[in-house]
């Protein structure tokens, strides 16, 4: 059995990072002193994302400095600054976790600005690969670091540190869904549901790209009882639309993505209700919404599955399904592209579909929701999961 993160556990993209910054900074002021990071260019609340090498491992480096030089040579002292990433979760409402202190190491804790001058030295920050457990845990690790003292020159608010998150890129078997290998969900309960979240990797090898051609791809669906009205039914393709544009039926309505997919390409499509909209994100990037009527949806415990048998001509790789009971914000969803906490809250099923072997799909938050390939599953070897050209920009909006 192969994990989706002990394969080879991290693969590298050498060193890069992207920026993501909280949503309450559109609007700025003129800062004319203080002293402040480099890196976030004054901004309050800014974070950076950045991948591992080869072996595991991190390395940035951070760069204090002034709005305007110094009159005399001032000492700066940085180090990880908890106080700020505990502000940046309340902002963003995220549940980002530091790694342990024991995993940072500092090139220098101290700096000198130099009368006259306006920038400081760079300091190097080099951090632990993070360890299987933490891994396979679903926390969303973290390095928050900044200017902890400034020898009593002001600092800029919140942008004297910065969050910066570390992300390693999952390696997986990953089981492929076609017309003769469906997944049932055998769920614990029927749900009665005004808001809601689905979310999916998936990466096609057969998408229409003409009107009407190769429509009805089903993806996620589930289906109310008898006698009852609901559904959350995705596919690609439709009669009047490409095969390559996906699309959501709920509430009597239906959604078309205005992306038009590419194939044998990985993305990270989620689907979610608050109860007055449907939102629509690929790659964490809003797609297109539609106002609901915010009636309920009712799904049947015996009607949740991925694919069908009639329609589905491509053959479809599968990850990180998951079911959730609320709706996830746009932040939620950019964080968690490629796995999540199984105790969070909401989250009513997750399907890691990493298990490599076999016909049947662990839920791993507890609740029991395994499913079954309805077929001999067969399984991709050695799958990269990354989306197609994630955006890096992180915002707390819708």
């Amino acid at each position: 059995m192969k994990s989706l993160y002990s394969k080879i556990g991290i693969w590298t993209l050498g060193i890069m990072s992207l920026a993501f910054t909280a949503c309450d900074n559109a609007d700025y002021k003129a800062v004319d002193s203080g002293i402040y990071l480099a890196e976030t260019n004054t901004n309050a609340l800014v974070g950076k994302k950045i991948i591992s090498s080869e072996d595991g491992s991190y390395s940035f480096s951070i760069t204090p400095r002034s709005v305007g030089p110094v009159a005399e040579d001032v000492t700066l002292r940085v180090g990880l600054d908890q106080n700020f990433l505990n502000v940046y979760n309340q902002r963003n409402g995220t549940d980002l976790t530091s790694v342990p202190d024991d995993w940072v190491e500092f090139s220098s804790n101290e700096v000198v600005l130099k009368a006259g001058e306006t920038l400081a030295s760079s300091i190097t920050v080099n951090v632990k690969a993070l360890s299987s457990e933490m891994i396979a845990s679903g926390k969303k690790y973290v390095v928050p670091v900044g200017i902890i003292d400034a020898s009593g020159m002001s600092m800029i608010a919140d942008a004297n540190s910065i969050v910066y998150r570390l992300e390693s890129l999952p390696i997986a078997d990953v089981p492929i869904v076609n017309s003769r290998n469906n997944i049932k969900f055998n769920m614990r309960q029927d749900y009665a549901l005004t808001q809601w979240t689905v979310e999916f990797c998936v990466n096609m090898d057969l998408l229409g790209q003409n009107i009407g051609q190769y429509n009805n791809q089903a993806m996620f669906s589930a289906s109310a009882p008898d006698g009852m009205d609901g559904e959350i039914y995705t596919r690609f393709g439709d009669a009047p639309i490409k095969g390559n544009i996906f699309q959501i039926k709920n509430q009597g309505t239906q959604m078309n993505s205005n992306t038009e997919f590419a194939m044998n390409t990985w993305y990270h499509i989620a689907l979610v209700c608050d109860g007055a909209n449907i939102y629509m994100y690929i790659n964490g990037e809003l797609d297109n919404q539609l106002a609901v009527t915010g009636k309920v949806t009712n799904l049947s415990k015996d009607k949740f599955q991925f694919g069908n048998t009639d329609y589905l001509k491509a053959n479809a790789k599968v990850a990180e399904v998951r079911f959730w009971t609320i709706p996830r914000s746009q932040t939620q969803i950019k964080e968690n592209m490629y796995s999540v906490d199984p105790t969070t809250d909401g989250l009513e099923a997750y399907w890691k579909m990493n298990e490599g072997s076999g016909n049947e799909f662990k839920d791993w938050t507890g609740h029991g929701n395994n499913a079954v390939s309805k077929g001999n599953t067969q399984w991709a070897e050695n799958e990269r999961l990354e989306v197609n050209n994630p955006s890096s920009s992180y915002s707390n909006t819708r």
